[in-house]
């Protein structure tokens, strides 16, 4: 004898016995292929970003670059001048209550030391730079990066510069 199939009540259509219910959720099916499609994205963009260290570390240099000649800009419209010329990784007294005091003490993400080149000083340029204790420790590759995506492409003129003094090389990167 063959049973029907029990009736539902007009109130049970979330019930397990009615077919025509609705899935709530989503199956592990489609949670599985999500994660994969994650995966496989992920994967690319860490390959992407791992292939060119040397452009990763020139764009972290000019972000912190312009961060710093923004602090000099502020500075100089709190006091009325540049801030003078300090030895490297010192925040000049002008710019005290705009970095942390240990602010330029951390290498530069190009190597080197910061230091910050007042209008007093020995370059005829105003603006924060990095300085490389030899010319050994200079990263050659990170330069050409910078010049051509951020400046004139050459290294004697524009914003960014390349100078040599006392036989260090150093990058300055010019306020205006």
């Amino acid at each position: 004898m063959t049973q029907a199939a029990p009736s539902l009540a007009p109130g049970d259509l979330d019930s397990p016995m009615n077919p025509k219910r609705q899935a709530l959720g989503f199956s592990l099916v489609e949670i599985v292929v999500v994660l994969a499609i994650t995966a496989v994205l992920i994967a690319v963009a860490a390959v992407r970003a791992m292939s060119n260290p040397a452009e990763a570390r020139a764009n972290s240099l000019m972000v912190q670059v312009s961060r710093l000649n923004d602090a000099a800009r502020v500075a100089r419209q709190m006091h009325g001048r540049w801030p003078a010329d300090v030895h490297n990784s010192i925040v000049p007294a002008d710019m005290a209550t705009l970095l942390h005091p240990n602010g330029l003490r951390a290498p530069t993400p190009a190597g080197g030391n910061w230091d910050w080149n007042g209008p007093d000083g020995p370059t005829p340029h105003v603006g924060f730079s990095v300085r490389f204790a030899t010319m050994a420790d200079e990263p050659t590759e990170i330069l050409p990066i910078l010049e051509n995506k951020f400046d004139d492409g050459n290294p004697n003129t524009g914003r960014i510069r390349r100078i040599i003094s006392s036989g260090r090389p150093f990058w300055c990167f010019r306020v205006e």
